[in-house]
This record gives structure tokens, sequence and C-alpha cells, in this order.
């Protein structure tokens, strides 16, 4: 079957909804991973920080792959052995051993979160109008269902049987994706998603992503662990927190396309980031639970277009190619997730939660800021 550009935005948008679910599934779970070996937040920090780890150094390996094959190949196998490393988490007996296999949990990942996002350029490119917010959204949508999911099934069934389940079901999804991407001449040798050392602004553009994703991360890894310490809650409501973060960000990204049109990506970067730090105070400082979910759902809305933004800022940025703008900002990025882990554990360890999330208000504020950085995402005609 010929493989046409709307074929492969259906099969892209299913490669990013599998990496959301499954990101999704872990993070109610996180609370239960570390009660269950007696891990402390700093030594449940190592952990978090070992997976982090793990997809920064794969990114030049991706790369490599991409180059050499196309993106669509790395994409769908990555994506399928990071669905199978997923009960690993559940079966760790120890924090060496969950450091082990956060590393390949995170390596998988690092491999699909560059391909996936390459190919995504490839098929923007040949969809003719802009698309990556809402494959982003895809995203989103993936992590708001699985961890909404995680929510009430963890009541009742371990977080074993739990990772086995969704790691059937996205088997098939995963593997029903495969023929639809596109073959690997359509950007071998020039899907440019290999390392390559930044310029000065994809640099910046680099450092803004890199304040995203430290908040996106750490409200993948400690939203559960804040929402049980600050308020003792149930597994159900233990999990809302991360979910209306998620559900936010899905609904900002499925109408970010549109808002490209219309308003420039400097002002959605100046208005998202004020907005997501508005969000994160409010969630941090309520003492109410509902305040605080409706806070957690007001700052993933705020920070739900700045990601996609920066990666097609970066990939029309003076560099070889788009993809190699990506994949700098990329490699920036993803040094939030490796910074951010040991940085909200250590805070955690000393001055609590309450601290380290309303600094991650205050790099939103920054992100805000420097939003002319975004100035080459603007639509054509845009100032």
């Amino acid at each position: 079957m010929t493989t046409t550009p709307r074929r492969a935005r259906w099969s892209i948008a299913a490669i990013f909804f599998t990496n959301g679910a499954l990101f999704g599934s872990w993070a109610p779970n996180v609370p239960l991973v570390r009660d269950r070996l007696g891990l402390t937040d700093g030594q449940l920090s190592i952990a978090l920080l070992a997976l982090a780890l793990g997809a920064v150094v794969s990114m030049p390996l991706a790369g490599y792959l991409d180059s050499r094959f196309g993106s669509g190949g790395p994409a769908k196998l990555s994506t399928l052995l990071m669905v199978l490393a997923l009960p690993l988490l559940a079966l760790a007996p120890n924090l060496p051993s969950l450091v082990l296999v956060a590393l390949l949990f995170g390596a998988c990942n690092g491999v699909g979160d560059v391909s996936m996002n390459a190919h995504a350029v490839e098929v923007e490119r040949q969809y003719g109008r802009p698309i990556m917010s809402g494959l982003h959204a895809t995203w989103s949508i993936g992590g708001f269902l699985a961890s909404s999911t995680a929510g009430l099934l963890l009541a009742h069934v371990s977080t074993l049987a739990h990772f086995i389940g969704v790691a059937a079901v996205f088997v098939v999804v995963t593997v029903l994706a495969w023929s639809g991407l596109f073959p690997g001449e359509a950007d071998r040798g020039e899907a440019g998603s290999h390392f390559a050392l930044p310029s000065r602004s994809v640099l910046v553009i680099g450092l803004l992503t890199m304040i995203c994703f430290l908040t996106e991360g750490a409200m993948l890894d400690w939203n559960a662990v804040f929402m049980r310490q600050s308020f003792a809650t149930n597994a159900t409501m233990t999990a809302a927190g991360y979910a209306a973060f998620a559900g936010g960000m899905a609904t900002g990204r499925f109408s970010g396309d549109f808002i490209r049109l219309r308003v420039s990506a400097v002002r959605i970067v100046r208005w998202g980031g004020l907005l997501a730090a508005a969000g994160l105070v409010l969630a941090t400082l309520s003492s109410d639970v509902y305040v605080s979910i409706v806070g957690f759902a007001i700052a993933g809305l705020g920070i739900s277009n700045l990601v996609p933004l920066m990666f097609t800022a970066a990939g029309r940025a003076n560099v070889g190619s788009a993809g190699k703008g990506v994949a700098a900002a990329a490699t920036c990025g993803y040094c939030g997730f490796l910074a951010g882990p040991p940085i909200i554990g250590f805070l955690s360890e000393h001055t609590g939660l309450a601290p380290a999330f309303l600094l991650l208000a205050g790099g939103c504020a920054i992100v805000a800021t420097f939003a002319l950085a975004a100035k080459p995402a603007n639509h054509l005609g845009q100032d």
C-alpha cells in the first residue's frame, strides 16, 4: 500500500500517542514504585535521573540511525522496545535494578523522541501545512487518557498488572502504525536528526526548550508525589494532578496549529509562559486539592505549545537543515530532563516540593521574557 502524507500523519500520530501513553501510565505509579522499594525522594531521583540520562545519551545514536536508515524505522523499533520495557519497571526488586531498567526505558525514549519528531518534520513538509502542535497534542492526550485510566485501575490492580495490560495494548498499536510511515528513502541522509553543535540562535532556543522540558518532566515525575504529600489523597486523586496537567496540554496543542495561523509564535510563547507560571503558583500555594488540580490544568494549557514552537523555530533558524535544528533543540531540551530529577529531589529533601514547583514557575516566566527567540516559528507575514 502506498504511503500518502495523510496516512503517514495518522501513523506518526499513533507513535506520538503511544509515547505519551507510556509516560502517562508511568507517572501515577512513581510513588507506588517508591513505596514498594522503600526509597527516599533522593533515592527515587537517582532512578529518574537514569531515565533522563538514558534519553540524552541515546540521542546521538538516534541521529546516526535516522541519517543511515531514515527516521521511520528507528521511530517504530524504539517505540516497540519502550513498550516492552515498561513492565520491567514494576519487576525491579531494588534501586540498582530500577536504575538499569530506567536507563533502558530512557534510551528507547531518546531514540524514539528524536526520530518521531524528525519524521514529523518530513510529514509536515509533505502535508503542506502546520501539524506539529497537533502531533504533540496527540502525545498529551495519550498521557491524559493513560494517567486517568491508571487512576481508576490502581485502586484494584497492581503496578505490574497495570503495566502488562498497557504493554499488550500498545504492542498492537505500534505494529499497526508501522506500514503507514514513510520509507527510509523519504528522509535518509537528510533527516537532520543527528547531533549538531547549535548556532547561537538555536542555543538560545535550546535553553528555553530545556526549561520547558524540565517543567514538563517535573510534572511527570513529581506531580503524583506532590499530590500525595500535600493532600494525603488516594490513588485516584493522586493521579488527577498530572491528568489535569496533561489534559491542559492536550487542549492547548489541539488548537495550536489553528492559533499559529492567526497569532504570532512570539505572542503565543510570551502569554503561554506567563499562564504556565501563574498556574503553577496557584497549584502549589493552594490548600484545596481541587483548586490545585485546576492550577495544574492552567499550567498545562500555558506550556502546551511552547515545545512545538521551539522545535519549529529551531528548525527554521540558521542551521544546515530543519532536522538539525530540531535535534539540537531536543538535545538541549532533554538536558532539562537530565537536570530536573536531581534538582527537584534535592530541593524536596531539604525544603519540600512546593519551593521546587515555585522555581519551575520562575523558569516559565523566563521563557516568557525571552519569547522573541521563537520569532523564526512565526507564520509568513506575522511580526
